[in-house]
């Protein structure tokens, strides 16, 4: 477990290295998850009341955020027609019903688990990338790559681990 440890931080530092340039927003992105993971997990809250507080504390920066894009001629008046501005807040039920299954998810797996859970969206994003034209680098393969065999690695770390544990605890029942 900790050699699969090791290996993703050096699938990190492979592409930090083959870039050129620290991953900011991805470590960001990282840590944030991680983040609310630890707090779904810690504050006992269903998971409708989790997403609803999650997205009235974003509702002041929507707002600025639409009111800078009309502003700048970038927003959706003018663009959208007919059946267009249904499907937009259509967005928000799309958003938020994985947000509430994710919720409910969180707090019934360990955080081995759940962190282990989180490695299939990017790694599904990156094979839907692959399937519509996006071309694969060389540091994000490298990344990918170390990354998926260290999640093995300590995968097959917990196994071993669970079944010494589960030996013992038969032989200490025999005993």
């Amino acid at each position: 477990q900790r050699i699969s440890i090791i290996l993703a931080a050096l699938g990190v530092l492979a592409a930090f290295f083959l870039y050129g340039q620290f991953p900011f927003l991805a470590l960001t992105i990282c840590f944030s998850w991680s983040f609310d993971s630890m707090m779904k997990k810690k504050i006992r809250l269903e998971s409708q009341v989790s997403v609803f507080i999650e997205s009235v504390s974003m509702v002041p920066f929507s707002i600025l955020f639409i009111i800078y894009s009309e502003y700048t001629n970038m927003g959706a008046y003018g663009i959208l027609h007919g059946w267009q501005w249904i499907l937009l807040p259509m967005t928000g039920i799309v958003t938020a019903v994985p947000m509430m299954l994710f919720t409910t998810g969180v707090k019934g797996t360990s955080f081995t688990v759940s962190g282990i859970c989180m490695y299939f969206s990017p790694s599904m994003a990156l094979i839907i990338g692959l399937c519509t034209g996006e071309t694969l680098t060389m540091p994000l393969l490298i990344t990918f790559i170390c990354t998926w065999i260290a999640i093995a690695l300590y995968l097959l770390g917990l196994f071993h681990t669970l079944r010494r544990l589960r030996n013992n605890t038969i032989k200490r029942i025999r005993t």
